[in-house]
């Protein structure tokens, strides 16, 4: 048997142990193939998602960025350390780093982009996530997109530009149970500007899905302030 075919039958065994989420055996099947050929890239691709499955979370980053040695141009293995970082590791830092890089390489990689927009959300850089979110509107209208920049607009108090994002996704998507989400948050805007009438209006569509969350008593609290302040008129 040949070397190529030696390495070639290690991969395809590797690819049979995944097929019956048999991660340890995908990780001994791929290592034997990089044993033959150290600079498979393929091979140390596959074993970083076995390891990954398996929840061997830095091993899977060791092999991904052994194929950004090899491949410098692959943006995909970045994203993907990235997410273990912020979601297994909680280091926000080098996740961003590794977001940025993908986003070097391929600056339309808007899954990176969105990631990086959340991430920059939830750790409060606001201006981060809205340029994140505003570069993406500007390559494709998403009605998700604008609820998030909804969001981030509406943690730094500018509710009147949160509640334009939240009435642009309505528009663009308008049967869509999201929707329910976006009633919810431009409800929540309007209470804070104390458009009641908005508010109520907007409460009443978000609970015509049905839907039961603790939070609901903050639009029950925005329309009965409403349904107060016109009966007193």
């Amino acid at each position: 048997m040949t070397s190529n075919q030696a390495v070639h039958n290690c991969y395809i065994l590797g690819e049979q142990c995944m097929a019956k989420n048999n991660f340890s055996g995908a990780v001994s099947a791929y290592s034997g193939a990089i044993a033959l050929d150290p600079n498979y890239s393929d091979a140390y691709l596959a074993r970083g998602i076995a390891r990954r499955e398996a929840g061997d979370y830095d091993g899977a980053i060791a092999d991904w960025m052994e194929v950004a040695r090899l491949e410098p141009l692959n943006a995909d293995v970045y994203c993907w350390c990235a997410d273990i970082r912020y979601e297994y590791n909680n280091d926000y830092d080098r996740a961003m780093a590794d977001y940025s890089k993908a986003l070097d390489i391929f600056p339309e990689f808007s899954e990176a982009r969105f990631k990086r927009a959340c991430a920059r959300l939830e750790h409060h850089d606001y201006d981060g996530a809205i340029a994140d979110f505003t570069k993406m509107l500007e390559v494709e209208e998403d009605a998700y997109c604008y609820m998030m920049r909804g969001k981030a607009n509406a943690a730094q108090g500018a509710y009147q530009s949160a509640i334009a994002d939240c009435t642009i996704s309505i528009d663009l998507d308008p049967d869509s149970k999201m929707n329910a989400i976006t009633y919810y948050d431009r409800a929540y805007y309007r209470a804070a500007l104390k458009d009641y009438r908005g508010a109520a209006e907007d409460a009443q569509r978000f609970l015509a899905f049905g839907f039961k969350w603790p939070q609901v008593e903050t639009i029950r609290k925005a329309l009965q302030a409403w349904q107060q302040g016109k009966a007193e008129a």
